[in-house]
């Protein structure tokens, strides 16, 4: 096992947020927001990233390459 995988389970875990901050969204159009439901639905643009639920960013993981097969399944 990657010697960082326990961390970043631990650090992943300690995240976990059990309340989601409310937004102050501007204004939008009802148009607007028809396009956004649109782009979601269509898959096109995630509502949020992993990091917005668990305060972690891409830079946080250890790249693919460094991890074998059967570590990336077992996480």
């Amino acid at each position: 096992m990657h010697p960082y995988l326990p961390h970043l389970l631990t650090d992943i875990a300690a995240a976990h947020r059990t309340e989601i901050p409310v937004e102050q969204k501007p204004t939008i159009s009802f148009e607007e927001e028809m396009e956004e439901i649109v782009k979601w639905v269509e898959g096109e643009e995630p509502l949020h990233t992993f990091g917005y639920h668990c305060g972690l960013d891409t830079i946080n993981f250890p790249p693919p390459e460094q991890l074998t097969d059967k570590e990336m399944k077992q996480y």
